[in-house]
């Protein structure tokens, strides 16, 4: 947990260092209330990574369950699930990191947002 915790601090404060130049590139200095509310949409972002779009599309395209099965759907499923076995553990590690700078990036987009008024 500390690995990962350390991984979402990193990505955290690069992004919010990368958004701070931003800042400084467009409007000639650091304006805390821009940060925070670039910080705030980044937070966004970085939670929505958590969700599997990959099975919301997925499933969501296809109809409610039918009574009866295609030929070929047992096949597609067999398909499914070796898929699953193979990428599920690598994306439920990196969705926890963006996760957890997800939530990171929001305590500090606050944090920011009080500074700033």
């Amino acid at each position: 947990m500390y690995r990962k915790f350390k991984w979402a601090a990193a990505m955290t404060f690069t992004l919010y260092f990368l958004i701070t130049v931003l800042s400084l590139i467009v409007k000639k200095q650091i304006e805390t209330s821009l940060v925070s509310k670039l910080g705030f949409a980044m937070s966004l972002l970085l939670i929505l990574t958590r969700l599997p779009m990959r099975k919301f599309l997925f499933y969501g395209s296809r109809p409610i369950a039918p009574n009866w099965l295609p030929p070929d759907e047992h096949l597609y499923h067999k398909l499914e699930r070796d898929y699953n076995v193979v990428h599920e553990d690598k994306s439920k590690h990196h969705r926890r990191i963006t996760f957890l700078a997800g939530i990171l990036s929001f305590g500090i987009a606050y944090l920011l947002h009080f500074i700033s008024d």
